[in-house]
């Protein structure tokens, strides 16, 4: 079960994300993920990264983040990580 490490809201509190560990143990592989409260109890998706354990996170602006060096602008609904296809922003 994915347990939450970290919690981070964007300088004018629109955007919070969540960060979760996950680890598929002896079988598997270990990772981040991170998602945003949407509208109603609706969450999405943005960041999945393997083999790490740690989100060293910058905002920097009130929609554009720095997850691990990689850059999302949320607003324009920007993702990251493996689980996604290109052009699935």
């Amino acid at each position: 079960m994915p347990v939450i490490f970290l919690t981070t809201e964007s300088p004018d509190g629109r955007y919070v994300i969540e960060f979760y560990q996950w680890d598929q143990g002896a079988t598997g592989t270990f990772g981040i993920r991170a998602e945003f409260n949407g509208p109603l109890w609706f969450t999405k998706d943005i960041y999945y990264e393997r083999r790490t354990e740690n989100a060293d996170v910058k905002w920097l602006d009130n929609h554009t983040v720095s997850i691990n060096g990689n850059t999302l602008d949320l607003a324009k609904g920007e993702k990251f990580g493996y689980l996604f296809k290109e052009g699935d922003g």
